[in-house]
């Protein structure tokens, strides 16, 4: 991810995407992983 805004970004779709059943909750689960790792986040 380019910068923080990218991870948020992706954190979002992400969210929206595993709602509206397009992502499995593993899938979810991953990018949640990388964009907190990007952002600091535990």
């Amino acid at each position: 991810m380019p910068d923080a805004s990218h991870a948020r970004n992706a954190k979002a779709r992400a969210t929206e995407e595993f709602n509206l059943g397009n992502l499995t909750s593993a899938e979810k689960d991953q990018i949640d992983r990388k964009a907190n790792e990007f952002l600091g986040d535990a």
